[in-house]
């Protein structure tokens, strides 16, 4: 079975036990064989692992790799299921780029979405461009369709991105037409991110007699410790929203934040709600869009947040990589490249990129600690206090 024909088979299961009967012929035993094996052939640590290479070997068993993911599920973190999950959708990514056009759009037809190919166009258009200082016609043929719901659907972790927008494409009964591939196999890939990481979530309630077995022999505490090497605790980080960080004075110090616990308690106080949003997703180990990434760096640059802090912060993301992180947040903070310091989006530029649906009073998300650090942010403290209790936002109740 190919590494794409088995996570859709994981999507599809309604529960644990239907996996168990599919792949290890509900029998335990062979299951916790597979689980020793692939503790033993290092593929469980290396799905957790932060490391440049993303894809899976080609040639990974369909069993080592459903035991490992179930037991990432019962033990690790939702970073943890987001790493597993990067790293085998970037072996799917890989195999679907090997299929016929037509096999690629059966297997989107297998997840439900309505899609087809005509390798005569669907529609074409035609545009001109200058190069080298001679104008250059390009036509442009739309092989692929997506209907438009489905296409949202797929897209959903994309849409902040102005290439990605449904605008972006030819729209015509229903459909969305497209007319690369790459960019068909790109949604195929947020749609398994998100439908897989979701499964695998609820793996976790519905494998618990599984857990019992893995707890009452040896092989829980190698998961344990495999885990614990990937980073982040079994657990995910809580956030103490009464921290003492909170400065008391008309003046925080941003850079005496010695820990992401810390700046995940200090946000809580003192970060505007987009900020936070993009925070928790990452806390979550969700992938985050390029608008995303830029948003929290460039905001968390200019508030002075130490740059070692910036970059174990991004640890979160499934597609972690350091020299790449590392390079990117000093040429955001003017340290290479063109020597710019970035800005962070004004808050009208947040609200179109889909970013922010608050009224904090403000223009840009930077002057929101300062403003709530020096006691003057009254609207938006009360702002902030009506979206937690969930008061009207026009109330004008008092701090």
């Amino acid at each position: 079975m190919s590494i794409a024909k088995l996570i859709l088979m994981l999507i599809n299961a309604n529960s644990c036990k239907e996996i168990l009967k599919n792949l290890f012929l509900d029998d335990t035993k062979i299951f916790m064989d597979s689980i020793e094996e692939a503790l033993g052939n290092g593929l469980l640590n290396g799905l957790v692992e932060d490391n440049e290479n993303h894809s899976l070997s080609e040639n990974v068993k369909e069993y080592h790799l459903t035991a490992s993911l179930i037991a990432i599920s019962l033990y690790g973190s939702g970073v943890h299921i987001s790493k597993a999950v990067h790293k085998v959708l970037d072996t799917v990514a890989n195999e679907l780029s090997s299929y016929s056009d037509d096999a690629l759009i059966d297997f989107v037809k297998s997840l439900g979405i309505n899609a087809d190919f005509n390798d005569k166009c669907f529609a074409s258009s035609t545009y001109v461009t200058m190069r080298r200082g001679k104008y250059v016609i390009t036509k442009l043929c739309y092989r692929y369709r997506i209907h438009f719901v489905d296409y949202i659907r797929m897209a959903r972790n994309l849409l902040t991105e102005e290439s990605w927008r449904i605008i972006s494409y030819p729209i015509s009964k229903g459909y969305v037409y497209i007319d690369r591939r790459d960019r068909v196999i790109r949604l195929i890939i947020e749609y398994l991110r998100s439908s897989l990481t979701t499964k695998l979530r609820l793996l976790s309630d519905s494998c618990q007699q599984v857990k019992s077995l893995l707890d009452s022999t040896q092989s829980s505490e190698k998961i344990r410790d495999a885990v614990k090497a990937g980073g982040f605790g079994a657990e995910e980080k809580t956030v103490d929203s009464q921290s003492n960080l909170m400065a008391s004075s008309t003046r925080y110090h941003f850079e005496n934040i010695n820990s992401v616990e810390d700046l995940y308690r200090v946000a809580q106080k003192l970060f505007p709600p987009c900020i936070r949003d993009i925070m928790e997703y990452l806390s979550r180990g969700e992938n985050l869009s390029h608008h995303q990434r830029f948003a929290l760096a460039t905001f968390l640059i200019n508030i002075g947040v130490p740059q070692e802090i910036l970059i174990d912060l991004f640890r979160r993301s499934p597609d972690f990589n350091e020299r790449i992180t590392k390079y990117q947040i000093e040429h955001l903070a003017g340290l290479r490249g063109s020597k710019k310091k970035y800005l962070t989006y004004s808050c009208s530029t947040m609200k179109t990129l889909g970013m922010c649906k608050w009224e904090c009073g403000i223009r840009n998300p930077v002057q929101y600690p300062y403003r709530v650090a020096m006691g003057i942010g009254k609207k938006v403290a009360t702002i902030d206090k009506d979206l937690a209790t969930g008061e009207n936002m026009d109330s004008n109740t008092q701090q």
